[in-house]
């Protein structure tokens, strides 16, 4: 990948699920592209705001 940055797909994955299936879980779904931001967002560990 760029700039050294390796993802596991799993990891991903897992974020993923976790960040849909809790805003269902709330009744606060967001659009799916959203979800990939957030998702890679938090395997990097980075704030979003």
């Amino acid at each position: 990948m760029e700039n050294g940055h390796k993802m596991s797909l799993t990891q991903f994955s897992k974020n993923y699920s976790l960040i849909l299936n809790g805003l269902k879980g709330k009744g606060t779904p967001i659009p799916t592209n959203d979800i990939w931001i957030a998702a890679v967002a938090l395997q990097h560990g980075l704030k979003l705001y």
